[in-house]
């Protein structure tokens, strides 16, 4: 998919001696809204102070696959090995990691293969989805 770049560039020159002053550089990119996800700073920030170098690489290859307005991802074997090789991790290291984040509650084991990754911490898709989706977290904790 081709991305739209819009790059605006502005110059104060002083009328002096005719030298550049400043230069202000301002770039726009449009992307489409499926590939963007939000991450709650506020209720995050313990959470990135004890995650490993292997779980932020992870995160990020999870959050590059989250389904639009569910925050599910199906973390089979296939997917599993793509991720390991994306972030040059062995296999093991990668199930490890999804063990780590499911027992930090990143990650909500919902079936065997499936997962909800918490949209307390971070949501691909529409805040009214996330009220949903939020909800059925706070429900699916409630039944435990």
């Amino acid at each position: 998919m081709t991305k739209n770049i819009y790059e605006e560039v502005t110059q104060t020159i002083d009328k002096e001696t005719g030298e550049i002053e400043e230069v202000k550089r301002h770039v726009r990119r449009k992307i489409p809204r499926d590939k963007f996800a939000m991450i709650y700073v506020e209720e995050i920030v313990g959470l990135l102070e004890k995650k490993s170098p292997s779980e932020t690489r992870v995160l990020v290859a999870i959050l590059q696959d989250l389904q639009y307005n569910t925050n599910k991802i199906f973390l089979t074997k296939g997917v599993k090995e793509r991720i390991a090789t994306e972030t040059d991790l062995k296999y093991g290291t990668v199930q490890n990691t999804i063990y780590s984040l499911n027992r930090k509650k990143i990650l909500i084991r919902e079936n065997s293969s499936e997962y909800l990754l918490n949209p307390n911490y971070f949501f691909k898709g529409e805040e009214i989805e996330r009220a949903k989706v939020l909800k059925l977290v706070i429900e699916y904790h409630l039944t435990d």
